[in-house]
């Protein structure tokens, strides 16, 4: 009985990797799914220019303003029954497609119809749960909902099929495996698979049957329903904000380019003339919003109710960009480390964008997390000798640099390996293996040629793992693996003898491993 079991076990680890409908001994079933569903996200942005409805806002008054939208899906979902050992396996599988997004917002609408093939490509199939009832289906099998249908778990999609439809991915099995998902096997109770026999033999017997009398065709299910479904969307967000900051900064040019600076008579205006002035200031500032790409026709006017928007609260607005301020707290000139933590605040700033600052270190970018409050604080490996650090704020309404130059005196080293993401919420980690079967990582952060320099679980990185100056000559392969939370675009830098020699892009998925770079030393 344990021999049978871990045979069933080693048989599932072996086959967890199998394409889609791969040839297997004994009786099989084949199904497939084929639909379509719509999945709500949503997406926070602070700001101080607009208002709930994304229109210029009539006071200064700092908001959170929800952004809802939703993307359309297809999907082929494919499983397969067998048995191993005795015992049932099932493997499932799934491919999908976005193929729209819409929002109910009518100043993001247009913009999105405009942009949606590069807001789609954004989106990242990172769950996929499938509730299954197959009693429908098998010979002489009493109709009866009592029992528990299968939740079969396809995992995470790959590269979205676009250019192809749902059809062709059932006709061509070699085609649905270019798409589909790493397939999750599972060994469900005999009475899952078969609700309403509690009878193990008679369960196996109806299987038996059910293949002899279908033959190995597929067949549709039509008892089935998505049970959870979960997309990555991080990348359309930051579009979505990258878009609003546009529409922000031409507000506040626009502004500032069209209103009067000072009543040219260089004399105190009267009652009638401040009255004129207002009503001027306000058409100006209608005209300048009216001439603003938010994704609604030029003539509308963009303020709805055609009362004067309070041109000195637009004034006072604007002020506050003026006093925008990046603060650096102290770095030394001079250290023996290898790794130093720069932190620092961007002040008096009401719309907070979490990426708006940036590291650049000796040239080469890393993505820092900026804190609602504004502070930031992250971590920076040097070389031996002089580092420069170049940090930037950037938002519509103003730009901010601070460079400083940081001498280590800390040990050289042969070569490194660098490691950045730009996910929040997500654990990539970097593995390196060297000659020797040598392996560093998050677990063995010290080995006979290695060491890893900085370990980062939360967002951004980066990782750090560098090669002994007295190192051992030969292979060293770079793997990046995601850990936890959401996938992301990662970038790895490479260097040796203190010279970049790689850097490396790459979008890595949940639970998904890359195979980053080789690198060879004399």
């Amino acid at each position: 009985m344990k021999l049978r079991y871990l045979f069933l076990v080693l048989s599932l680890l072996l086959s967890g990797g199998a394409p889609a409908w791969a040839a297997e001994s004994g009786p099989v079933i084949n199904g497939y799914h084929v639909g379509s569903t719509t999945v709500s996200k949503s997406y926070d942005y602070y700001t101080r220019l607009l208002d709930e409805n994304l229109r210029p806002a009539k006071t200064r008054k700092s908001r959170t303003v929800p952004i809802g939208y939703r993307i359309d899906l297809d999907y082929v979902f494919v499983w397969r029954i067998s048995v191993l050992a005795g015992e049932p396996v099932v493997k499932a599988w799934v491919a999908f497609k976005p193929t729209g997004i819409t929002t109910d917002n009518p100043e993001l609408w247009a913009w999105m119809q405009q942009r949606k093939s590069d807001l789609l490509k954004k989106a990242h199939l990172t769950e996929f749960y499938m509730k299954v009832r197959y009693y429908t289906h098998i010979p002489n099998q009493r109709a009866t909902d009592s029992g528990e249908a299968m939740l079969l778990d396809a995992g995470y999609g790959l590269n979205p099929y676009f250019g192809h439809t749902s059809a062709e991915l059932v006709k061509d099995v070699d085609l649905f495996n270019k798409y589909a998902s790493f397939n999750a096997p599972i060994s469900p109770d005999w009475n899952k698979l078969f609700i309403g026999v509690d009878s193990k033999p008679r369960a196996i017997q109806l299987f038996k049957d059910y293949v002899a009398f279908y033959k190995h065709a597929s067949m549709n299910c039509f008892d089935a329903e998505i049970s959870k479904i979960t997309l990555d969307t991080d990348g359309i967000n930051n579009l979505i904000f990258k878009y609003l900051q546009g529409v922000e900064k031409e507000l506040v040019a626009k502004q500032r380019k069209r209103s009067p600076d000072s009543d040219k008579t260089g004399k105190a205006p009267g009652d009638e003339q401040k009255k004129q002035r207002a009503r001027q200031q306000a058409a100006d500032l209608d005209a300048a919003l009216a001439e603003t790409e938010t994704g609604v026709d030029a003539g509308e006017d963009l303020l709805r109710d055609g009362t004067a928007s309070g041109p000195e609260s637009f004034e006072d607005m604007l002020d506050e960009t003026e006093k925008i301020k990046l603060t650096v707290h102290d770095i030394p000139r001079t250290t023996r480390a290898n790794v130093i933590t720069v932190s620092g605040r961007v002040e008096n700033v009401s719309s907070i964008d979490t990426s708006a600052v940036v590291f650049r270190i000796n040239g080469l970018e890393q993505p820092v997390y900026l804190q609602q409050d504004g502070s930031f604080s992250n971590k920076v490996v040097l070389f031996n000798g002089a580092n420069r650090i170049d940090i930037d704020y950037t938002s519509a309404a103003k730009e901010e640099h601070r460079s400083f130059v940081v001498n280590s005196t800390t040990p050289p080293v042969k070569a490194r390996f660098t490691l950045v993401w730009d996910s929040t919420g997500s654990d990539m980690d970097l593995h390196v293996y060297g000659p020797g079967g040598d392996h560093c990582s998050y677990n063995n952060k010290t080995t006979r040629n290695m060491r890893l320099d900085v370990d980062n679980t939360t967002r951004y990185g980066p990782e750090n793992i560098s090669v002994k100056l007295s190192r051992h000559p030969g292979t060293y392969k770079a793997v990046v693996k995601h850990y936890g939370g959401h996938g992301g675009n990662v970038t790895l830098y490479v260097y040796l003898d203190n010279r970049l020699v790689a850097t490396e892009h790459h979008y890595l998925s949940r639970k998904r491993s890359w195979r980053a770079y080789t690198l060879h030393i004399d």
